[in-house]
C-alpha cells in the first residue's frame, strides 16, 4: 500500500513537474513575441521619426532655394532699372 502510495506521488510529481516547465515554455516564447513587437514598434517609430525629420530638411532647403533665387532676380531686376535712369 506504502508503495503505491510512493509511486502515484511520484507519478502527480512527475506530471506536476513536466505542466510547470510547459507552461515556463509558453511564458518565454510570449516573452519573446513581445519584445519582438516592441523592437518593431521602436524601429517604425524611429523611421517615422526619420521621415518627418528629411521631408523638414527638404521643405527647409527648397525655401532657401526659393529665397535666393527670388533674391538674386530681384537684385538682377533692381540692377536693371537702375542702370536705365
Amino acid at each position: 500500500m506504502f508503495l503505491m502510495h510512493l509511486f502515484q506521488a511520484n507519478c502527480y510529481a512527475e506530471e506536476s513537474y513536466s505542466l510547470s516547465s510547459l507552461h515556463c515554455a509558453e511564458v518565454s516564447v510570449d516573452l519573446k513575441r513581445a519584445r519582438s513587437l516592441v523592437r518593431v514598434n521602436e524601429i517604425q517609430s524611429t523611421l517615422q521619426e526619420q521621415r518627418y525629420l528629411i521631408n523638414a530638411v527638404f521643405w527647409h532647403f527648397t525655401l532657401q532655394q526659393i529665397l535666393f533665387t527670388y533674391w538674386k532676380t530681384s537684385e538682377t531686376i533692381f540692377a536693371v532699372c537702375t542702370c536705365s535712369f
